[in-house]
């Protein structure tokens, strides 16, 4: 039986942990591979919502192996997660997305605790995937790809919390 990758997939599930091993190579995978087709890359790059990627080769062909892991994802998050990817140039694994948020890539917040906390309130993936884009531009195309996707397919009020957490944590410690 399919199981609902938004529903099973959130990090602070311990259930979950064994769903998540091949949603993650996937994602790496898929990732990968817009480094390779650029004509992909540049398309999802030009969406302007879910929708709009949705139309293009790249998307079916995450769907497609996300599907082939037997898990039925949220198609819109989905599409979130691809325009995200194809906005990254480099896979930087070493903190969480939202941390590095907070810490940026010279050790600034790349986001003001205002803008970040704009993030967190949004509820609609179109304002999601716009802001996410102009996130990961602020941080020189450099973030955790596999968080980042995690993120955005479990993007729910425990998501935003662990964030929150994150971020501000990471913001007092450098004070």
């Amino acid at each position: 039986m399919p199981v609902e990758i938004n529903q099973a997939i959130p990090e602070a599930q311990p259930k979950a942990h064994a769903l998540r091993r091949p949603v993650e190579s996937t994602i790496l995978s898929f990732w990968t591979s817009l480094g390779r087709a650029r004509a992909d890359r540049a398309d999802l790059r030009r969406c302007r919502n879910p929708g709009e990627a949705a139309f293009t080769p790249a998307f079916h062909r995450l769907f497609g192996q996300i599907c082939s892991a037997d898990i039925r994802p949220d198609l819109e998050r989905l599409a979130v997660v691809a325009v995200a990817l194809a906005n990254v140039e480099q896979n930087e694994s070493s903190a969480t997305f939202s941390v590095q948020l907070a810490t940026g890539v010279d050790g600034r917040p790349c986001l003001s605790a205002l803008r970040f906390r704009r993030i967190l309130a949004i509820d609609g993936m179109p304002e999601l995937q716009t802001q996410l884009a102009r996130a990961i531009r602020l941080l020189d195309r450099q973030a955790n790809v596999v968080n980042l996707a995690l993120s955005i397919l479990s993007w729910d009020d425990e998501t935003k919390k662990r964030w929150a957490f994150q971020y501000y944590g990471k913001i007092q410690i450098k004070k």
